[in-house]
């Protein structure tokens, strides 16, 4: 058994607040430590009740309308989503580290929503029931401080070696893959084992 499962997140979302705005989409990956594939969970999410789509929001997704249209499609109430993903990640191999670019945001939306409607936290010290292991990585961070790059929160701004196999379209699983490739990405270009890792 690996020692470390690695669960990649991206989220999707209609504005910059969770609570006010809404999560539309969220894709996850999981992998093991060689970087191979082991399961994927996503979900499209009704509205929540009472909240409202942020106008600039809206408009960024007018330019991506093939992304806006698959996360209407299936979609369902939070609840069941948030209480199906605690069910799949409970039920991955080994110690749970949360992954995400940015750490920031995917992770403050799943962890607002994993509050709200179960038990779990995505890590947060004064819960007694944390979802993952430890306090979760930032891949971009990471990927940075391991090849000693210079910071940009950008990822279509780092060194093409790491984007090899990256397909960033605003479909949640697709990114979240996308995310997990680059992470692996560096791994192998830090120990030189090149080329890049393509699952």
């Amino acid at each position: 058994m690996s020692l470390f499962t690695y669960f990649f997140a991206d989220c999707e979302f209609d504005g910059p607040t969770p609570g006010i705005n809404s999560m539309v989409s969220f894709g996850c990956v999981a992998h093991r430590e060689d970087g191979k594939e082991i399961d994927k969970f996503e979900r499209n999410l009704l509205p929540l009740d009472g909240a409202v789509t942020d106008a600039r929001t809206m408009r960024w997704w007018s330019t991506q309308p093939d992304a806006w249209s698959y996360t209407q499609t299936n979609q369902v109430p939070a609840k069941s989503a948030m209480e199906d993903l605690v069910n799949w990640v409970r039920d991955l191999p080994g110690n749970v580290l949360f992954c995400a670019a940015p750490l920031m945001g995917d992770g403050i939306w799943l962890d607002w929503y994993l509050k709200k409607f179960t038990d779990y936290r995505i890590t947060m010290p004064q819960s007694n029931r944390p979802l993952f292991v430890g306090d979760g990585l930032d891949i971009m961070s990471y990927v940075q401080a391991v090849l000693g790059l210079a910071h940009t929160p950008i990822m279509k701004d780092l060194p093409t070696y790491l984007l090899t196999g990256v397909n960033h379209n605003h479909f949640a699983i697709d990114d979240a893959r996308g995310h997990a490739k680059v992470f692996f990405n560096a791994r192998r270009a830090r120990t030189k084992q090149l080329p890049a890792f393509v699952p």
